[in-house]
């Protein structure tokens, strides 16, 4: 047994010996040197260079969290009482009281709101080729009485070039376009 276990040792060794001498034989490379963003002027503020093209990206957003409470008061309300007070003739001092196993109703939620733009151009010979996409995402979560659900929407998406626009963008007669919290009003 123990030959055996020297013998398969010694081979085990053999073959991590003879694999390194062969590793070593081996020419060795430089890596190649790391091409770094560029800023892109030539478009105004926040563009870079996407790498190995000429085309120029700007990424931009912001988010918005609102966190809403609404106090409620108690499940018994009003109506309630007065009916009490009429069916027991409550009157001040007349030692019956309205009594209630309501418990408080305050609610609770947050809303989420994002939005991101993505802006992407390159010089032609026939001018600037554009291609613009802002995404907005809406979350909600708890009881929040004023929005209700989740959603993904496009609120633009075109692409211009020599002049033509062509897809979904601004209107001249949308006064609510950039202000996010404004998408009730402004519809679909």
């Amino acid at each position: 047994m123990k030959l055996v276990k020297s013998l398969l040792l010694a081979s085990a060794a053999g073959l991590a010996a003879a694999a390194s001498a062969q590793a070593a034989d081996l020419p060795s490379k430089k890596a190649a040197p790391a091409e770094y963003v560029k800023v892109c002027s030539a478009h105004g503020e926040g563009f870079f260079y996407i790498p190995g093209t000429d085309t120029c990206l700007k990424i931009s957003g912001h988010v918005r969290l609102d966190y809403q409470f609404e106090s409620t008061g108690n499940v018994a309300n009003y109506q309630q009482f007065r009916a009490f007070q009429a069916a027991n003739a409550v009157t001040p001092g007349s030692g019956k009281q309205f009594n209630y196993s309501g418990r408080a109703q305050n609610q609770t939620g947050f809303t989420v709101r994002a939005r991101t733009q993505f802006d992407a151009r390159t010089t032609t010979a026939y001018g600037t080729l554009r291609s613009f996409a802002s995404l907005d995402w809406k979350s909600v979560t708890g009881a929040n009485p004023l929005e209700y659900g989740n959603g993904t929407s496009i609120d633009k998406a075109f692409i211009q070039w020599a002049g033509i626009t062509a897809g979904r963008a601004q209107s001249m007669f949308d006064y609510y376009a950039d202000s996010l919290g404004y998408d009730d009003v402004r519809g679909p």
